[in-house]
């Protein structure tokens, strides 16, 4: 892969996120695309070139070999790759420091990508191309870049975002969409429409300085505002956003944010670099939990979580299974009383679920074969600190007259072992 002035940002924030997830083995491009925004192609082209410089490297992954019944039958290995975080971190710092990068962007990837599709939507690609060629402040090539495939709009603007020296910052580049050159008579009011779109997503995310410094390039090409009074907080304001495949969506909140509501999900915006190890689950009672992720605190159940059964409304086994590792330190090996050889499919249900739910890329469970000071070899242990109610006695039959349907599914799914 080409590595240039373009590339090192995208680049760069696939590296993030991946230092982020900490992820054991990493992930195929094609299980990346929807939570990256980027395409399997350049995935795996990225992967490649991390391959190159030997930040990812292939190892033996052990995996086990289970019957339709959850039986084990036996275990394999296979080569996966994996990160090396050391290096990973040291490339993050070069490159930063190499292409003179601001440490964090403007605004995030995906609230760039939201801009750029209502760029693209409202004057096309033939027009766009004529737009960036016209406009010197761009990365040289920019045009070419962006008509023959390339990159996208999106790179070229979170290039931009990045910009700490050498090119002009995402909000000069920005405010060139609003030359009235690139708009006819009957389009008049376009530029103003676009400036609210753009002025919505850059008033929610980003640093103050970073929104007056946008208002002050776009009001030299919008005279119309200049008596218009700035947006008077920095606060998050409902704003309606068209994202590629998806209808125009209501956000509530951060533009760092651009995508739809999740209903089941962690109601608090999780600063950047949250990991599981930040996060407290403690159980109410056998329904409810109090979740404490950094500074925020929330008491919830296990139908606002999305572990409801959608044919008895009652907890499923991702809940049931949550609860036991409760019970057992937050740790289940087979000589736990709960074991039960159908864990291994539940707790891949589970570990999706929790990621959706808090929005965090990385396994929220430690890799199975692994063996720490405080974990076993071959055991289930989850990486969130979690707590089964001050009252829960380790005797099941305590637990039943509690809750039946919870002592059901004890019953029937996790027999003696």
């Amino acid at each position: 892969m080409k590595v240039d002035f373009l590339s090192c940002t995208k680049m760069l924030y696939l590296a993030e996120r991946l230092a982020q997830g900490n992820f054991y083995p990493l992930p195929e491009p094609d299980g990346l695309t929807k939570q990256t925004g980027l395409t399997e192609k350049e995935l795996e082209d990225i992967y490649d070139q991390f391959q190159h410089d030997k930040i990812l490297r292939l190892e033996d992954i052990p995996t086990e070999i289970v019957d339709n019944y959850g039986n084990l039958q036996s275990e394999m290995s296979y080569d996966g790759l994996v990160a090396d975080q050391k290096k990973l971190t040291e490339y993050i710092t070069y490159t930063k420091k190499r292409y003179q990068l601001r440490q964090e962007p403007v605004i995030t990837r995906e609230a760039i990508a939201s801009i750029a599709e209502q760029l693209q939507e409202f004057f096309g690609k033939e027009k766009l191309i004529k737009i960036i060629d016209s406009f010197s402040g761009l990365i040289d090539m920019s045009g070419r870049c962006f008509e023959n495939g390339t990159y996208s709009l999106t790179d070229i603007l979170f290039r931009h975002a990045y910009a700490d020296a050498w090119i002009e910052p995402l909000s000069v580049v920005l405010a060139e969409f609003l030359n009235p050159i690139h708009y006819g008579i009957r389009n008049k009011d376009a530029a103003v429409k676009i400036f609210d779109y753009i002025d919505h997503v850059l008033s929610l995310g980003g640093d103050k300085r970073d929104y007056e410094e946008w208002t002050k390039q776009a009001r030299k090409y919008l005279p119309a505002l200049q008596r218009a009074e700035p947006r008077t907080s920095h606060s998050p304001e409902p704003l309606t956003v068209k994202i590629a495949g998806t209808v125009p969506v209501r956000i509530e909140g951060s533009a760092n944010d651009i995508t739809p509501k999740n209903p089941n999900h962690f109601p608090h915006k999780l600063p950047a670099g949250t990991t599981w190890n930040n996060i407290t689950i403690r159980f109410i009672d056998s329904q409810k939990v109090s979740i404490r992720a950094r500074q925020h605190e929330h008491e919830t159940n296990y139908a606002d979580m999305g572990f409801s059964d959608k044919r008895s409304a009652k907890p499923d086994q991702q809940w049931a299974l949550l609860h036991i590792l409760a019970l057992n330190g937050g740790e289940i090996t087979w000589k736990t009383s709960e074991a039960n050889k159908n864990f291994k499919k539940t707790k891949g249900l589970l570990s999706k679920a929790l990621q959706s739910y808090f929005s965090i890329l990385e396994d929220p469970f430690y890799p199975y074969h692994s063996k720490t000071d405080d974990k076993a070899k071959n055991s289930y242990k989850i990486r969130i600190c979690i707590f089964g109610h001050e009252n829960e006695s380790d005797d099941k039959s305590e637990e039943n007259s509690t809750n039946d349907d919870i002592a059901d599914f004890y019953k029937n799914e996790t027999p003696q072992i």
